[in-house]
């Protein structure tokens, strides 16, 4: 169903006000006929048809009017519906309905109000409403003029006084209520007096439904009931329907009924139904509510915050244990997809709801399919990696996992909203109760996680092997003796605990092997790159980090070499051998940069690529000594800073931040921000990931204000797509290759 379109406005004066509430009470439907009239008698210019749309949904109001206040009449009313039969109402009978309801009303035959409204009946009456809504053959619309104002205020006035009465006298309508809802069997006559009789407001609604068992459910399904729930108005109230929290009620006891009124209206978009559909689902039996899965599984992509997350939770479990396993994978899978929220927004539920829901479903779904499970959880980090590292289409196998887990074992999902933290710990764990349950399946789960494409699925694999070393000891040493693992893997926190456990379980040979790879030093392309102490600095830490894990287990000269390592560079700065990352790193010194011009250093930025490999030289550690650069010679670069359009925004970063140029003392009077603005246009070029937008009250154009700068900064020349130039408060540049103790 499509969301219900916004109501054109209106401004009620205080006397319909009072009157369109107080129809509220009577129902929707006469409240929106008042509310129509209003309308059509407050535009401007006025359509040619006002009379004849007034006078229609001011006689739809008075029969509504008729029907509900019936209850307050001041004589029995059986021999009034003889009179009426089955067809329309004769005069005679309308006048005696009128007049019943006036007396019951305490409002005299002489009153004006009463004169009035008796006036608008009649089949000969040309006052009379029916008269004033039917056309006059094939002419003109009667006009709005003075005589029909004159109508409508009157009408209104009839309107306002009988409200108060009704109002009065509300409760009279609960008793009736209560009579219908002690009917043992109620039929279609009954049904009839709820929908005509009694007052449609959302009270008297609830009310009824609250109350109302079994038996009503079949004759007001076929009274159409349930066939129209509210939708959202204006995009995002949800109103209530008391009808859906029937359903949920009804459901354990008529299951086959209910499921069938749900299926028809599943297409909702309010989601207070779908609260109560989804409560009903949990009140069937599974193989009932299975059926009702790709409903569900449609709600899950448009769910706006304050939807309940634990009912998925609770209905997947509830499949589970009811044999429904299709269903349980498939409600677990719509929830992880929703959860990722993959339109580009961030979690849609809070990190405690995310893990409550995970909390309910994972131990059952474990139970009865623990392959499809981890799977499961698989399939969702590898779509959170390739989203929320901005990777699309990458074939892995770098993810920065060293960035955002550190570290395998120790869960970082209880205080943080990362979504690929929760689902590795997810994913660990539920591996780890697989290896429990059966130790022989460590292999094929081991061999499943290393197939994945990322880095954190072969960091899963060592951190398995290591908790469950006697299920497969054969693949330890394969790992720990393999090259390309080594120099990919090597610096990471699982595979640093593998061999500090079983190193020493190696062979002499391949033990041999491993120091020979750590002494021939790092082989990616980036290390060609550095220059002078900044290799030997860099070739040291490296050898003495992937040392540090063996170093119980090393030979009397290996032993030498890393204790002198660690009286020239410290300790590594780890715990229980989590190694300290290296980098951010310069491909340039200090030193060779300010032999350079700044034309010179700006076309090396340009010109310099640094390599996938994630321990290499970054834009970052470059950007890194630029910005040194910049902070001891501002006046230099301020004079050069139309060199740096065009390079990466990395480095237009390094020479615009707010501890380059403003730690410098530079005021934008020396820089000019007509140099500065190109600048600020290429910091805030680039892919998602690196786009910062700064606040100008942290950068050097922030100062424009207030440091005497002659050059008016108008605001749209310094806007970048929807936000403005914003301070970048944490490093600068790719950040997945920063280590924060570099």
């Amino acid at each position: 169903m499509d969301e219900m379109r916004p109501l054109s406005p209106i401004v009620f004066d205080p006397l319909q006000a009072r009157i369109h509430r107080r129809l509220g009470l009577i129902g929707e439907g006469p409240a929106a006929f008042y509310r129509d009239a209003c309308l059509f008698m407050a535009t401007t210019p006025q359509v040619a048809s006002t009379t004849h749309f007034v006078a229609h949904c001011l006689r739809e109001i008075e029969s509504a009017l008729r029907d509900v206040l019936e209850p307050v009449a001041a004589e029995p009313q059986d021999e009034l519906k003889a009179k009426k039969g089955k067809g329309k109402a004769s005069e005679t009978t309308q006048r005696d309905e009128i007049l019943a309801v006036l007396a019951g009303l305490s409002i005299p035959d002489s009153d004006p109000v009463a004169q009035t409204w008796l006036g608008v009946i009649g089949r000969n009456n040309a006052c009379a409403l029916h008269a004033r809504a039917h056309r006059a053959a094939l002419g003109r619309p009667r006009p709005v003029d003075a005589e029909f104002n004159r109508f409508w205020d009157e009408m209104q006035t009839v309107l306002d006084v009988v409200l108060d009465r009704f109002e009065a006298r509300y409760v009279t309508f609960h008793r009736r209520v209560d009579e219908l809802l002690a009917v043992a069997a109620p039929d279609e006559r009954d049904v009839v007096t709820l929908r005509d009789k009694v007052p449609n407001s959302l009270d008297a609604l609830e009310y009824f439904f609250g109350k109302a068992g079994p038996a009503w459910l079949a004759p007001l399904n076929a009274a159409g009931f349930f066939g129209r729930p509210p939708e959202t108005e204006e995009g995002y109230r949800a109103p209530t329907w008391p009808q859906s929290q029937y359903l949920a009620r009804m459901a354990a006891a008529e299951p086959e009924q209910v499921l069938g009124i749900a299926q028809l209206v599943a297409d909702t978009r309010n989601v207070r139904v779908q609260e109560d559909l989804m409560e009903a689902a949990l009140a069937m039996p599974p193989s009932k509510a299975a059926e009702l899965v790709p409903n569900i599984v449609g709600w899950m992509g448009s769910m706006h915050l304050w939807f309940q997350p634990e009912s998925i939770g609770n209905l997947a479990a509830q499949f589970a244990k009811g044999g429904e396993v299709e269903a349980a994978l498939a409600l677990g899978r719509a929830f992880l997809d929703a959860a990722q929220a993959v339109s580009g927004q961030s979690i849609q539920f809070d990190t405690w709801h995310y893990n409550r829901v995970l909390n309910q479903m994972v131990p059952d779904l474990l139970a009865v399919a623990s392959r499809s499970t981890l799977d499961l959880f698989c399939n969702a980090l590898d779509d959170a990696i390739r989203h929320y590292e901005n990777l699309g289409g990458a074939a892995g196998p770098e993810d920065f996992s060293w960035s955002w887990q550190p570290s395998i074992e120790r869960s970082r999902d209880a205080t943080s909203g990362d979504v690929k933290s929760v689902l590795v710990s997810r994913s660990r764990d539920i591996a780890e109760q697989i290896a429990e349950a059966d130790p022989s399946a460590v292999r094929e789960i081991v061999r499943l996680l290393e197939e994945r494409p990322w880095h954190v699925f072969h960091r899963l694999a060592l951190h398995l092997l290591r908790m469950f070393p006697d299920a497969a000891p054969e693949l330890i040493i394969v790992r720990l003796t393999d090259r390309a693992l080594f120099e990919a893997l090597g610096p990471s926190h699982e595979y640093a605990l593998l061999a500090r456990a079983h190193f020493g379980n190696l062979d002499n040979a391949a033990r041999a092997r491993v120091l020979t790879w750590i002494a021939d030093g790092p082989t990616h392309e980036g290390i060609a790159a550095l220059e002078g102490h900044h290799a030997v600095r860099y070739m040291k830490r490296w050898q003495r980090d992937h040392l540090a894990p063996i170093s119980d287990h090393l030979p009397a000269p290996w032993r030498s070499l890393y204790e002198g390592l660690n009286l020239e560079l410290g300790l590594p700065d780890s715990e229980n051998g989590e190694l300290e990352l290296v980098g951010p790193t310069s491909p340039a010194s200090a030193d060779s940069l300010r032999a350079m011009g700044v034309e010179e250093i700006a076309a090396y930025t340009k010109m310099w690529e640094p390599s996938d490999v994630g321990m290499g030289p970054s834009r970052v550690g470059l950007a890194g000594e630029l910005t040194q650069l910049v902070i001891a010679e501002p006046g230099r670069f301020a004079a050069g800073m139309s060199h740096f359009k065009g390079t990466d925004s990395t480095y237009a970063r390094g020479a615009l931040r707010f501890d380059g140029l403003r730690e410098a003392g530079c005021s934008p009077r020396l820089v000019g921000c007509a140099r500065l603005l190109p600048l600020a246009r290429a910091a805030t070029a680039g892919d998602r990931r690196t786009r910062r937008i700064w606040c100008l009250s942290r950068s050097p154009l922030g100062m424009g204000a207030t440091g005497g700068c002659s050059t008016p900064c108008r605001r749209p020349q310094w806007r970048s797509g929807r936000s403005s130039l914003r301070a970048k408060e944490h490093g600068m540049g790719d950040t997945r290759l920063h280590h924060p103790r570099s």
